[in-house]
């Protein structure tokens, strides 16, 4: 079952939503802006923790679903605002960067830039099969990320064809850290 994302128009911080991309099992992936005071402002992604297991949406706040689990959900709210903002410190090629942490609405969200490129998924399509010139090339730019990942006691447990992109500049990098 779908949880109920936030409506486009509704602020994170000083980001706006603009559309939802993506649900998984730990929460809501939203296209938004930068902010609303700046005209054609750059996109941004902005990952909520929604837990599906634990929580529901009343309003924009997310609770516990039981009184039970509000211990269990307190506590995976802080682990995951303490690995947002280790994520954060990462400046590294092979990541999406991170621009910011908001703690809003009961939760945490993280936002990262929005990558303009094309998802390996989208490559795979088109061109079919990769070549091994072609995986070692995307590799040698984002086992540093992973590495730097590791190094900061993160793991990204979402690497698919999908999370990977290749940017405009012609770089691969890992988006949507989880």
């Amino acid at each position: 079952m779908a949880r109920k994302a936030l409506k486009p128009g509704k602020a994170v911080g000083q980001y706006i939503i603009r559309s939802e991309k993506a649900q998984d099992v730990l929460g809501v992936t939203y296209l938004g802006d930068e902010g609303p005071t700046a005209p054609g402002s750059a996109a941004v992604l902005i990952r909520e923790v929604f837990p599906a297991n634990l929580a529901r949406r009343r309003g924009d706040k997310i609770h516990a679903s039981r009184s039970t689990q509000r211990d269990e959900f307190d506590a995976l709210i802080a682990l995951e605002s303490e690995k947002q903002k280790r994520y954060l410190a990462l400046d590294t090629d092979g990541l999406i960067p991170a621009l910011d942490h908001v703690e809003k609405n009961g939760t945490v969200y993280l936002v990262t830039e929005w990558p303009s490129g094309e998802s390996l998924a989208q490559t795979l399509a088109r061109d079919g099969l990769f070549s091994p010139g072609f995986a070692r090339s995307l590799l040698s730019v984002l086992l540093p990320g992973l590495k730097a990942l590791g190094e900061a006691g993160l793991v990204h447990s979402l690497i698919s064809p999908t999370t990977i992109m290749r940017l405009d500049d012609g770089k691969p990098c890992v988006i949507a850290p989880d």
